[in-house]
């Protein structure tokens, strides 16, 4: 399934792609477990670190609730197609409702969670540089993070990712900020 924005359609492809780290056009556990394991060596953490177990713990429980949500064929895997559908039901249910449906806040949190390495409730620019490394983006992490950073006061707070995932997922206009929160580039 392809969008037919092709706005949208850039920022899920590049999202996709980045998971997808042995290319085969689906996302299993081990695409998700794999930015986790380059952070931890990034970090210097060993695998039985307790902030390293949180993160796993915290992608282990998304993933889960990925499955549960986008998995349409229920084959353990996910594919770009499903991908596509699950942000484009995030964004109408959203849309409609004028809330996150609480399936996606429950998503969400885990991945704020994860991001959060040092559980201060914000994530730093630094924080942000790890994980735009650790899932294999190029982009600039500084230049991406400072057209984030909607309130200018050098961190994201929860509510801050909540307002770009919300234009990651329905906006079409190519200036929106949260076009760069999952890849760092637009």
């Amino acid at each position: 399934m392809a969008t037919d924005n092709p706005i949208l359609e850039r920022k899920l492809k590049a999202f996709f792609s980045l998971l997808d780290s042995d290319k085969n056009g689906v996302l299993k556990w081990n695409d998700i477990l794999r930015p986790a394991e380059r952070a931890r060596q990034e970090l210097g953490w060993t695998k039985e670190d307790t902030r390293f177990v949180k993160l796993v713990q915290e992608l282990r429980a998304g993933w889960d609730r990925v499955l549960q949500v986008q998995d349409l064929d229920h084959n353990g895997s996910i594919s770009y197609d499903e991908y596509v559908r699950f942000v484009f039901r995030m964004g109408l249910e959203w849309t409609a409702n004028g809330a996150l449906p609480a399936w996606a806040v429950e998503l969400s949190n885990n991945f704020q969670r994860a991001l959060d390495l040092n559980s201060d409730g914000t994530y730093t620019a630094n924080e942000y540089a790890i994980y735009l490394r650790a899932i294999g983006s190029d982009a600039d992490a500084k230049s991406a993070f400072a057209k984030l950073d909607l309130n200018k006061n050098g961190k994201l707070t929860y509510d801050e990712v909540l307002v770009l995932a919300k234009q990651y997922a329905t906006s079409t206009d190519p200036s929106a900020p949260g076009n760069y929160l999952l890849t760092g580039k637009y």
